[in-house]
């Protein structure tokens, strides 16, 4: 065989290996994930951890092993939900049966087809709580388990299976001198502690107990915090209020108010004051749970296991979902990896795309116009309409109108276009109502004419006093936001042409108003030089006198920030090289993802700015600096300035970001508010950002923001240089640019 046919067939054995190698890691993974899900954790090493801990037993850890690894493969083999099943989600509950087998049966010969009998009616209930209970929003958690294991109990009578001696007695006993000698080294309660953790695996060991407790505390420090609330409370209430029997109640306990304080506080609900106050009532009520189900399940010959946290999480998060308002505590519908990443993401999106309401609105007009009457106004904007908006137009001398003002031409906003503040559907006009004389109003008909358009359940939004047989949409059309609706006049309660903006929470012309908010709306205000100053504000409700536009697309600026797709760039960060590409997700998403290193960049590119939606990964990735020195940016031609919020945690050295995870339940203090500005270097664009937060208060000469930023961009390279200073320290990443024979640098 020649070279020419010899590569093909290599390139082929390298693919081959390539994906025999990327197969054995997802299963690797979904076996790992299987331990590590018990916990509400994805992660591998989590898993590792937890596994070691029922190693402490090995007849234990081999019938939970070989649990897991039969169940993926009966999974695979019914084709169930291979992502599910690449989770880990089809493996746990069947890994509870192996353990909870091994630890209450003897190992005699029966027991083994039993058991793969009974895992792989694990997987099928998985499957089916995952199908019905998943329709209402609700986790399977380890019902499955539970069924599987109720039912192998109740027919041991009739089987061969014959119960042995508790797989672990309880310490001090003859399992290595640390165990033994535990209650001299530890005070009485950490022992419990431990001994709770490891009973959760079946394994009430002090040593199973601190792997556990390592792989908690690996995954997330706000669940051992919470883990560690939950055990105190059933510390005091057997000391004040209960009267448990000696034996393992008290284990029982533990590790199901400590599994439903950490899925209220963490999981669940975005960790808060007020997730660790409802983690707290949870795990109150699953002691109750606990303890009122201990009689009846006695008679049936079935401990509780792990039934009340099952019981009470389900019935907590079910009523929870019956809220009319997502307040606090703010329940999770992310994907984050940890309670730590959870916070981080809802502060970050709270801080960086505040909303009231469930989409955002832009302003219903076009160009600069003058809120003349805000909220609480001195006017009409009163009570129930408290939420109102008025707006006109002045003239280059400060004037709302030309000439006299006697007519409604006069008035600069007459006439002028009236758009949709977002996408939604007509639900109302009222038209030919005439335009008053100025200074005449129409009290009959107080709103004049009106477009009311629908947007989302219980929300609407109104323009009013619009000019007669201007409108242009018909009831249940649907409009894009920024698309023209009608023109300004002054009909109805309207003295002058102004126009009336208002949300609501239903179609009646003329309802209570509720609260607004405008998105990237740009203000403009007096600098103190007799200068206009321009900053686009993230979110906005007007006050009287505000000068605000939208802003207003510059297709060079657009040109210079957008990110090709399938663009690849090439870094050079702290003598280390990283290439990144851009991409599209599944949902759409646009991504700039690191090839050398795990991180990812998700971002928006509109028609008027480009967003960072979030950036995740490794934090010695030049995609950590770009989201920094770029976490949005407006393509304004008139070069505005605008302020991002940045987490504190992307900074931080690693002993305060766990300092940080510790006190994240009780609040802490924003994230860095940046300001950034942009200016045109030749045929390129420069943007820098100061923190508004200072590095020192005490001494003026260390009077430097706490962070600094810079990005160079260049026409058709796209980011050629991007500068961090973080309390002192520079960090830097630059493009490697090549140069093509014309001469002409080109990107890498």
């Amino acid at each position: 065989m020649d070279a020419v046919s010899a590569a093909p067939a290599l390139g082929a054995v390298a693919e081959e290996r390539n994906a025999t190698w990327d197969g054995a890691l997802v299963a690797f993974d979904s076996v790992a994930r299987s331990y590590s899900s018990i916990l509400f954790s994805r992660s591998r090493g989590v898993g590792l951890l937890l596994g070691a801990a029922t190693l402490t037993s090995p007849r234990i850890f081999a019938f939970g092993l070989g649990a897991v690894v039969w169940a993926n493969l009966v999974a695979r083999l019914l084709r169930l939900d291979a992502r599910a099943l690449a989770d880990g989600q089809f493996g746990y509950n069947a890994l509870l049966v192996g353990l909870g087998t091994a630890a209450t049966f003897t190992g005699n010969m029966p027991t083994i087809p039993v058991l793969a009998l009974a895992v792989v009616g694990a997987v099928l209930l998985t499957a089916a709580f995952r199908a019905s209970l998943g329709a209402s929003g609700l986790p399977s958690l380890s019902l499955p388990f539970l069924a599987v294991y109720y039912l192998l109990l109740s027919a041991s009578p009739l089987t061969h299976l014959a119960y042995g001696a508790y797989a672990i007695d309880p310490w001090p006993g003859d399992y290595g001198a640390f165990t033994s000698l535990a209650p001299a080294l530890l005070p009485e309660p950490i022992p419990l502690f431990l001994r709770s953790l490891g009973s959760l695996f079946f394994v009430p060991r002090v040593d199973a107990g601190l792997l556990v407790l390592a792989a908690l505390v690996l995954h997330s420090r706000i669940a051992a915090l919470l883990a560690g609330a939950a055990f105190g409370a059933v510390l005091l209430l057997d000391q004040h209020v209960l009267s448990l029997p000696e034996g393992a109640m008290l284990h029982v306990l533990g590790y199901n108010t400590m599994l439903t304080a950490i899925a209220l506080g963490s999981v669940w609900f975005v960790p808060s004051r007020s997730a660790l106050g409802l983690a707290l009532v949870g795990v109150l009520l699953c002691v109750m749970v606990t303890v009122g189900s201990m009689a009846p399940l006695a008679r049936v010959g079935v401990p509780p296991m792990i039934l009340p946290f099952n019981v009470t999480a389900i019935l907590m998060l079910y009523a929870m979902r019956q809220r009319t308002s997502d307040g606090a505590p703010k329940a999770s519908f992310s994907l984050a990896d940890s309670p730590e990443a959870l916070v981080a993401e809802h502060r970050s999106r709270t801080a960086r795309f505040f909303a009231l309401h469930p989409l955002r609105f832009r302003l219903p007009f076009r160009g600069t116009w003058i809120c003349t009457q805000g909220n609480d106004g001195q006017h009409t904007h009163r009570d129930a309409w408290r939420h109102g908006l008025d707006f006109e137009v002045r003239g280059r001398d400060g004037e709302l109108f030309s000439g006299a003002g006697a007519e409604a031409r006069d008035f600069h906003a007459y006439g002028l276009p009236v758009v949709a503040a977002a996408d939604g559907v007509v639900a109302k006009v009222v038209d030919g109502i005439p335009d008053n004389a100025i200074g005449r109003m129409d009290l009959v008909h107080n709103w004049g004419n009106v477009v009311v358009l629908y947007h989302a359940p219980g929300l609407y939004s109104v323009v009013a006093h619009l000019k007669p047989s201007s409108i242009k949409v018909k009831e249940g059309q649907s409009v894009r936001a920024g698309e023209a609706l009608a023109a300004c006049g002054t009909s109805g309660r309207s003295p002058t042409p102004h126009l009336h903006f208002q949300l609501q929470a239903t179609a009646i012309v003329g309802a209570p108003t509720l609260p607004v908010h405008f998105h990237h709306v740009v203000v403009t205000r007096e600098n103190g030089e007799n200068r206009e100053a321009r900053e686009v504000v993230r979110e906005l409700c007007p006050a009287q006198g505000d000068a605000l536009r939208a802003i207003e697309p510059d297709s060079g600026i657009a040109d210079l920030l957008h990110v090709p797709l399938g663009a690849a760039w090439t870094f050079e960060s702290d003598g280390r090289r990283e290439t990144v590409r851009s991409d599209v997700g599944l949902l759409g998403e646009l991504h700039l993802r690191s090839v050398e290193r795990p991180a990812d960049l998700t971002f928006e590119e509109g028609d008027s700015l480009l967003v960072v939606l979030d950036v995740a990964g490794r934090r010695t990735s030049a995609l950590q600096l770009l989201c920094a020195a770029m976490p949005r940016a407006p393509f304004d031609a008139a070069l505005p300035t605008w302020t991002d919020v940045l987490p504190r945690q992307r900074f931080r050295a690693w002993p305060l970001r766990l300092l940080a995870d510790l006190v994240a339940l009780f609040g802490e203090r924003a994230g860095i508010e940046v300001r950034y500005s942009m200016r045109r270097e030749g045929a390129g664009l420069v943007i820098v950002g100061e923190s508004i937060e200072r590095r020192s208060r005490r001494s003026p000469r260390d009077d430097h923001p706490l962070l600094s930023t810079r990005l160079e961009v260049e026409r058709g390279v796209g980011p050629t240089a991007i500068e961090v200073t973080y309390a002192g320290v520079t960090r830097r990443a630059t493009r490697i640019l090549s140069f093509d024979s014309s001469s002409r640098r080109s990107p890498s």
